[in-house]
């Protein structure tokens, strides 16, 4: 967090690694802080570039999101928004377009 100057942005109690619980894509993670913020998977989005980051966020019952960095790689068994950059993510949810998330 701090290599990318992230760090001022979240407290100690909202950042999980792996030595706080399973690594994904287990939903330990995803679950471990949406308990911590108490917060509902259906107020949630877990954003990733990663097969693992999308199944975590699938086996937590939460919106999917691939950031696509455009390096081929899709997974749109696990996926239920792809974008290329976090600002498109952005007016996806300012024109409140948000997907629904699957319930199987």
């Amino acid at each position: 967090m701090q290599a990318a100057g992230l760090a001022q942005w979240f407290d100690a109690d909202s950042i999980v690694s792996r030595d706080c619980t399973q690594p994904k894509p287990d939903p330990a993670g995803v679950q471990l802080v949406l308990s911590r913020w108490q917060a509902s998977v259906d107020d949630a989005v877990m954003v990733g570039d990663y097969d693992f980051d999308l199944r975590a966020a699938r086996a937590a019952g939460c919106l999917s999101v691939h950031l696509n960095v455009d390096d081929g790689q899709r997974w749109p068994e696990v996926t239920d928004l792809s974008v290329a950059s976090l600002t498109e993510l952005q007016r996806w949810f300012e024109a409140d377009r948000r997907p629904s998330v699957p319930t199987s």
